[in-house]
């Protein structure tokens, strides 16, 4: 099966240690969109808005701009959930 644009985006998030919570709560949808997106059974019709925070996140956390709530870095990174 073909990985889709969505799945070659969120898997990564979800392999550093994002949580779908996370990635929705960054991206404004719910954690069930992000689950249907990274098991390909949507994002056909994927709204600009949530295309367009998905993308930023992912080059936000590629380039070590943000990082998960569950890992504390040494770097000043800002943390999703606010918390260090």
């Amino acid at each position: 099966m073909t990985k889709t644009k969505w799945q070659e985006l969120i898997k990564p998030l979800i392999d550093a240690g994002y949580s779908q919570y996370e990635i929705a709560a960054f991206a404004g949808c719910s954690q069930a969109l992000i689950s249907a997106l990274l098991h390909g059974t949507r994002g056909r019709r994927l709204s600009y808005e949530i295309a367009q925070k998905l993308v930023e996140m992912a080059e936000k956390a590629r380039n070590s701009e943000i990082s998960p709530a569950n890992q504390q870095q040494a770097n000043d990174a800002p943390i999703l959930g606010g918390y260090r």
